[in-house]
């Protein structure tokens, strides 16, 4: 947990005007003020907690609880084609969920992939990390 106050915080007190689009006891959706396409939301927990995998499993859960409901609202409302989720937690560090209504495929740029598949070797090694005792 940061004790560093950051502008979600302010927003999650009321101290800071936001377009709140959702709020529960537990967390809240509002839109981004910089948006990346029509009806960018993010969503995010009430409170200050740095990194989303730092929430314990009840309100990781209320925060996807919320993700959903405004997934559902931006799809019915704003009729795009697909809601993309962007987690990067890189701006501030304040735990947050970007809910992104996408109108075309162009909407949102997936960094290039390589055109090689990795090596079986690789992947065999990085579950072996991952699945260790």
């Amino acid at each position: 947990m940061s004790n560093k106050d950051t502008i979600f915080s302010k927003i999650a007190r009321g101290d800071v005007a936001a377009y709140i689009l959702y709020e529960d006891a537990d967390t809240m959706a509002f839109l981004d003020h910089n948006p990346v396409t029509k009806g960018h939301c993010l969503v995010i927990p009430k409170a200050q907690i740095d990194h989303l995998d730092d929430c314990d499993e009840i309100l990781y859960a209320k925060i996807f609880a919320t993700v959903h409901k405004v997934s559902k609202l931006l799809k019915a409302r704003l009729g795009p084609e697909r809601i993309a989720l962007i987690v990067h937690g890189y701006e501030i560090p304040h735990a947050h969920v970007h809910v992104l209504p996408v109108y075309s495929h162009g909407d949102i740029k997936f960094p290039a992939r390589p055109e090689t598949v990795a090596p079986v070797n690789e992947l065999e090694n990085i579950l072996g990390i991952l699945k260790e005792n």
